[in-house]
């Protein structure tokens, strides 16, 4: 007995790229000229993640911010059922590039704010600094604000201190005038940056005069 059945053709796929947490669909497809019936299809290699439609030829993967890289996907078309004796089938392999998405790093205060100080007295703020991507980091004072006025960085006060995430300030006595009751307001804004992204961070500190 001769098998006169022809091999079914998987339509071309192409390479795809896709960003990280961008989601990747593509629909692959294929003719048979014998016309044997339903086509069936499978993959190999999957990514994990990654969903596959054995009837409709249907790809969708999201990836995670995980999974930058290179993937090499075969799918293959088959004109029968499995165990079929005449079964043929054809395949192509194409290669799935991810690409990096930087994460912006994160700041956090400890203790949270807002804050209030008497002059002369000393408290410190822990700035919480991550970056989930494990890139170096910047922490810095971007700006200060006092009473809705931004200051030069040459009035800056003195008595403000960034070191090692570490902000310290200890106000001097001439900083809130006598008959101010209500205080004098600083607002200061940190930023980190991990060399691509970054992120601020405003905390609110009132000082109050020591008679």
């Amino acid at each position: 007995i001769i098998n006169d059945n022809q091999p079914p053709k998987l339509d071309e796929i192409g390479d795809k790229t896709v960003k990280e947490m961008e989601e990747l669909y593509f629909q692959i497809s294929a003719t048979d000229e014998d016309d044997q019936g339903e086509l069936n299809y499978e993959v190999t290699n999957l990514p994990a993640g990654a969903d596959f439609d054995n009837e409709t030829g249907e790809f969708r993967w999201t990836p995670t911010y995980d999974d930058a890289g290179e993937y090499d996907v075969t799918f293959i078309v088959y004109d029968r059922l499995e165990g079929h004796p005449d079964r043929e089938s054809d395949q192509k392999t194409i290669k799935i590039t991810v690409e990096d998405v930087n994460r912006p790093p994160t700041i956090s205060e400890l203790p949270i704010g807002p804050h209030t100080i008497n002059e002369y007295d000393m408290q410190e703020i822990e700035l919480i600094c991550e970056d989930l991507d494990g890139d170096d980091m910047e922490c810095v004072i971007l700006e200060i604000i006092r009473d809705n006025t931004e200051l030069d960085k040459s009035q800056w006060p003195g008595w403000m201190t960034l070191s090692d995430k570490i902000f310290t300030y200890n106000p001097d006595y001439d900083v809130v005038a006598w008959d101010n009751t209500d205080g004098v307001e600083f607002r200061v804004k940190f930023q980190v940056s991990d060399g691509t992204d970054y992120t601020t961070l405003v905390s609110t500190i009132t000082v109050y005069n020591t008679n």
